[in-house]
This record gives structure tokens, C-alpha cells and sequence, in this order.
């Protein structure tokens, strides 16, 4: 009974340790899309890899799991994000937030 109290006590420490790390590694990705989205738009994984110093495959592992998106989903997902910021808090029109936020065409950003 102890022993089976300790295994369940065990679990939990480890699952709040590893939410840490998720928030940790949130925090972290947030800060590397919001720079690289400033410095360079049409940024991708590559650029998003070296910026977390992780490898391409530890980026996309990490992100599957604590997004459940590919990297690629992610970033497509901010620039979506930071479109509809552009399009409700500006004058600017469809064409120029699209080029703005780094997407190749108006066509790729409808999508």
C-alpha cells in the first residue's frame, strides 16, 4: 500500500515537473516566433530551430507534443494570429498585412 502511495506521489512530481518544462519551452518558443517575426517575417523552421537551439527533430518532437501542431502549423498559426491582429487594429489592407506577416501571396494567406 505504501509502496503503490509512493508510485502515485512519484507520477504526479513527475507530470507537474514535465507541465514546467512545457511552460518553460512555451515561453520560450513565444519569445522566438514574436523576434523572429520582427527581424525577419518569412522565417521558418530552420530559422526557428537555431533560435531555441534545438535540432530540427527535437523542435519538432517538442512542439507535437505540447501543441500537438508540426512546426510549420505553429508558425503558420502566429502569422495567422498576428495578421488578424494587423487587420482589426490598422488601416492596412489584406494585401499588405499579408507581406507584412510573410506570407509568399495574398492566395497562400486566404488559405
Amino acid at each position: 500500500m505504501i509502496i503503490a502511495i509512493e508510485n502515485e506521489l512519484s507520477l504526479v512530481s513527475k507530470q507537474g515537473a514535465e507541465k514546467e518544462q512545457d511552460a518553460d519551452f512555451k515561453k520560450e518558443l513565444l519569445a522566438a516566433l514574436g523576434y523572429l517575426f520582427k527581424e525577419q517575417p518569412s522565417f521558418g523552421i530552420q530559422d526557428l530551430s537555431q533560435n531555441t537551439k534545438l535540432s530540427h527533430a527535437t523542435l519538432y518532437r517538442k512542439v507535437r507534443e505540447v501543441y500537438n501542431l508540426s512546426p510549420n502549423r505553429l508558425i503558420a498559426a502566429y502569422r495567422s494570429q498576428q495578421a488578424a491582429i494587423l487587420l482589426i487594429r490598422s488601416e492596412l489592407n489584406i494585401t499588405e498585412i499579408a507581406y507584412i506577416c510573410g506570407f509568399s501571396s495574398t492566395t497562400y494567406r486566404a488559405r
